[in-house]
């Protein structure tokens, strides 16, 4: 547990920059994604086609 943790310290900040920095707003703005909306598309893509049941259920 204390390795996974100490993983997540590390790594977090760069996975979140990748969702929160202004150029993904700019980027999901220009797919027409506003809001949360464009945070939310990006961390399901993997999914390929998904419902919005699907990604409500996930988060």
């Amino acid at each position: 547990m204390e390795t996974a943790r100490a993983a997540w310290r590390r790594l977090e900040p760069v996975h979140a920059m990748i969702y929160f920095v202004p150029e993904a707003r700019r980027r999901y703005a220009d797919l027409g994604l506003s809001g949360r909306a464009g945070y939310f598309t990006s961390r399901t893509a993997a999914f390929g086609p998904a419902s919005a049941e699907l990604v409500i259920s996930t988060f």
